[in-house]
């Protein structure tokens, strides 16, 4: 099956260049006091270099439809169905091997509470169209001469260590994060792989990052 993109490795250099952009600027504006007003600013900065890279990277490397090229057309009900089922059994990973803990109530701040918003309904959404939309479905394309399921494999993989260190480098090498990002990145790069669309992905990853919400709040 031919790929969505026609010069995949410019597409990678795109998303790599985003990618490096938003953790400039995460760790540029990590420090400083919280708030609410400051986290929308912060989680500005962090995830408009995505949503940049996510738009150019169709345009500069592809010929077909913005959306076709990030696997969000067309939309089916089973995106939804195997979405949360996947958010649900990657979460159910991450909690028997590193529990999340209960966040002492003096603790919800208006800055916590921003931040979990952000979790939840923006982050989800950029990470899973750069990575999985425009980073893997890219690599993929680019090894499709080295046969379709090793570069499914090393697509997912490398997406996944790319995704991993992210998050190590925006946030902390606790292994609680090596551990959950990694399995997110497998679980949604599996998803988005088997399925060839980006929607049960971004489903999947708002689902997990819902109920882990949930779970620090109870």
């Amino acid at each position: 099956m031919p790929g969505v993109y026609d010069r995949p490795w410019r597409a990678v250099t795109i998303a790599v260049i985003g990618i490096a952009v938003s953790v400039l600027v995460t760790g540029i504006a990590s420090g400083g006091p919280q708030g609410a007003v400051r986290t929308v600013l912060v989680t500005a900065g962090a995830v408009l270099p995505l949503f940049a890279a996510v738009v150019l990277a169709p345009l500069a490397a592809s010929s077909q439809g913005l959306s076709s090229v990030l696997g969000l057309r067309p939309f089916r009900v089973s995106d939804l169905f195997f979405g949360l089922c996947a958010g649900l059994v990657m979460r159910a990973f991450v909690e028997v091997i590193a529990p999340t803990g209960q966040m002492p109530i003096e603790w919800l701040t208006s800055g916590v509470l921003a931040a979990l918003v952000v979790a939840v309904c923006v982050s989800p959404l950029a990470e899973e169209l750069l990575f999985r939309g425009v980073l893997q479905r890219a690599l993929a394309d680019g090894m499709r001469s080295a046969g379709a399921a090793l570069a499914t494999v090393v697509s997912v993989a490398v997406t996944t260590m790319v995704f991993a260190a992210v998050h190590v480098l925006a946030g902390s090498a606790q292994p609680a994060t090596i551990v959950s990002t990694v399995i997110v990145g497998v679980g949604c790069g599996l998803l988005a792989a088997l399925t060839r669309r980006t929607s049960g992905a971004m489903v999947a990853h708002v689902v997990y990052n819902i109920t882990g919400a949930v779970l620090l709040v109870m």
